[in-house]
C-alpha cells in the first residue's frame, strides 16, 4: 500500500471509528504493521496542526476533535 492509500484508509477508518464508538484511539487500534504504524504516527502530527486530533503526551493516543469529512485538504 503506498502512504496516500494508507491515509486514505486511516481517515475513512477514523470517521466509522468515531462516528460508532467514540473518540479516543491509539495507534495500534487502526494498525499492527510497524510501517503503517510510522505513516499514521507522522500523519497524526498533521491532523493535530490542524486541529482535527488531539495527541495525548505519550503520542500513541489521541482523541478525535473534528470529523475529516468537514476537511477538503487532508492528504
Amino acid at each position: 500500500m503506498s502512504q496516500e492509500e494508507i491515509k486514505k484508509e486511516f481517515l475513512r477508518k477514523l470517521e466509522l471509528f468515531y462516528r460508532n464508538f467514540g473518540s479516543h484511539w491509539t495507534i495500534n487500534d487502526f494498525s499492527n504493521n510497524p510501517t503503517e504504524k510510522r505513516i499514521i504516527k507522522n500523519f497524526l502530527l498533521s491532523l493535530s496542526r490542524k486541529h482535527i486530533i488531539e495527541l495525548d503526551k505519550d503520542f500513541e493516543g489521541f482523541e478525535v476533535l473534528d470529523l475529516p469529512s468537514n476537511h477538503d485538504d487532508l492528504i
